[in-house]
């Protein structure tokens, strides 16, 4: 079993469970998670009931067919909720998944993990500092800090981490040389030196060539997984869409209009396309639009961006914020920080950019090899391969709205029992997380009401009940069984540590995690089999707390989100580090 990721009520790759959610990333085998408010619970609960019944069901095949004395007359529901399967057809399916499990492992491509570890965490740290008259104090903080900040990325990454240096120092148009340059290089005695040759003077109007400095930086030669642009900078760059200084401070305040035509947007989608992580320590006010600019851009590219509470344009960002969705591939770093009119929190606020960049890395590197197919490093959807998503309300007691019936035989676990040492076993192995078999007619709409990164979510119901359900189907015609259950196990685990959770802070912020299962069969519409996971369907007003690329949300500070992250954390001491449910 992989580690997995929980969203606040988002299930796996990130389809929600109702149609009004926000799709959220897909990085590792995922969970779903909400905050239990009353209507959930019941909704909960009466999902867990249908389950017990099905369960129980099982049971009484299962005595029938072993010959136990049943009295038929005691049953409490009128008809039976599935068709049941026999005890040897039990045991067959289960003996059948199992084989299937360990052929999908064999058939997994295997990559070697020899020097990973040193691939991510090594670093490409290019500084970008203004340095005309009033840069002096910051240059000088860069001299006496730089080997510190070398050293001090080294120890965070157990002196595993290569880390190389660039400088760029950037004037404006007036001063010559009005770029000065030193590329990428692990020696930090050749930084110092060519730190030492900077002099904060020059500079003529307010904006400097900061679009020279980008300019030069992105041609650098960049190397490692790791990119990081750290820009020391009390001026914004040349054009009026990037400072709100007024044209007179400007020379050149048509964008485009300075000496090498340069903007600052393009700027920036060549840092983005080529992965480069950008923090800028903020000094004054002048730079809060070109911060607000980077921003939107980094943004709209599922970056994960902090602007600081001062920033002027701080207010605009909650509408990118809060409908933002997950990368795929992991998340880019843009963050602002504060400087100050001192240089003593340079060391310090560089190292955190680092190691910040490096979580993201990570993120976007194990995603892409975890991939059963090295080819697919992400889903790329064009408009005729994404199918249309319905945006009308279900129709859940209308004769004929669900438009395709799906006969199916699958599995699901068992969560109902929690003894002392449930979690310890089912973390030690998946034969812990026992199952039942089930068989089960469907009736699903055909066309879904959301999708993630690799699934379809649809409406549907069971033939033997009037409970609402998702049904989650793959994008991807090779999607086997055995993914699904994998997933399905998952699942199960996290409740368990969320009954773990509970416990200990007395259901004051409960946590809880919905229980799917998972099904192959045959559908009337279609040829071939089809497989699908299923999981009741929730109402509610859904929120994002965190995910596995490092994302957290500082928007909102509740205290569902600090139960949110406390659980996190939890799941990974009380698993001693193997699982991190995030």
């Amino acid at each position: 079993m992989v580690p997995t990721s929980s969203y606040h009520t988002l299930s796996e790759d990130g389809a929600p469970t109702h149609e009004s959610d926000t799709l959220g990333s897909y990085q590792y085998v995922k969970s779903s998670t909400t905050t239990t408010r009353t209507r959930t619970r019941e909704r909960l609960r009466n999902a867990e009931d249908e389950l017990k019944r099905l369960r129980y069901n099982l049971e009484l095949q299962m005595a029938i067919a072993s010959n136990s004395r049943y009295h038929v007359e005691n049953l409490h529901y009128e008809r039976p909720l599935a068709l049941l399967p026999t005890m040897p057809d039990v045991d067959e399916r289960i003996r059948e998944l199992k084989f299937n499990e360990l052929q999908a492992k064999r058939e997994a491509p295997r990559r070697s993990n020899a020097g990973l570890f040193k691939a991510i965490c090594s670093t490409d740290l290019l500084f970008l500092i203004d340095t005309t008259n009033s840069m002096s104090p910051y240059i000088e903080a860069a001299k006496k800090q730089v080997r510190s900040i070398v050293n001090d990325i080294k120890a965070t990454f157990l002196d595993e981490a290569d880390v190389r240096m660039a400088i760029v120092g950037y004037k404006d148009h007036c001063d010559s040389p009005n770029i000065q340059f030193l590329d990428f290089t692990s020696s930090a005695d050749q930084v110092l030196s060519f730190l030492h040759i900077l002099r904060a003077t020059g500079g003529a109007d307010a904006p400097e060539d900061v679009l020279g400095g980008l300019h030069k930086a992105l041609h650098a030669n960049w190397k490692y997984k790791t990119k990081c642009i750290v820009h020391i900078a009390d001026a914004p760059p040349h054009g009026r869409t990037s400072h709100n200084l007024g044209d007179r401070a400007d020379n050149y305040p048509n964008p485009g209009s300075e000496p090498h035509g340069l903007q600052l947007a393009p700027l920036i989608d060549l840092m983005i396309q080529r992965q480069i992580n950008y923090s800028l320590l903020r000094i004054n006010h002048s730079t809060d639009l070109m911060a607000y600019k980077i921003f939107k851009a980094y943004t709209a590219a599922s970056a994960d961006c902090t602007l600081l509470l001062t920033n002027k344009y701080y207010d605009k960002t909650h509408s990118y914020s809060s409908g933002r969705k997950c990368s795929l591939s992991g998340r880019l770093l843009m963050h602002e920080a504060e400087l100050g009119a001192t240089y003593a929190a340079l060391r310090n606020l560089v190292v955190r950019t680092v190691t910040s960049s490096v979580t993201g890395t990570a993120a976007r590197y194990l995603s892409r090899a975890n991939k059963p197919d090295s080819k697919l490093t992400i889903i790329e959807e064009d408009e005729d391969s994404v199918p249309q998503v319905e945006d009308s309300s279900p129709q859940w007691d209308t004769p004929n709205w669900f438009d395709e019936t799906i006969s199916l035989n699958g599995f699901s676990p068992d969560v109902t029992v929690h003894g002392a040492h449930t979690l310890d076993n089912m973390m030690a192995h998946d034969d812990h997380i026992t199952m039942s078999v089930l068989d089960l007619t469907i009736h699903k709409r055909r066309q879904p009401f959301a999708q993630g990164g690799l699934r379809l979510a649809s409406y549907a119901r069971t033939a033997a009940s009037t409970n609402r359900y998702v049904v989650k189907s793959s994008k991807r015609d090779s999607s086997q069984l055995a993914e699904l259950v994998e997933g399905m196990r998952c699942q199960a685990l996290c409740k368990l540590f969320a009954l773990e959770f509970n416990a200990l802070l007395g259901n004051q912020h409960s946590i809880d995690f919905i229980v799917t299962a998972c099904f192959k069969g045959k559908s009337e519409e279609s040829p071939g089999d089809t497989c699908i996971s299923l999981e009741p369907f929730i109402e509610g007003n859904y929120v994002k707390y965190n995910n596995n690329t490092g994302y957290v949300n500082e928007d909102i500070t509740d205290e569902s989100n600090r139960a949110a992250q406390a659980f996190s954390h939890f799941t990974f001491e009380r698993s001693r580090g193997r699982f991190l449910g995030s």
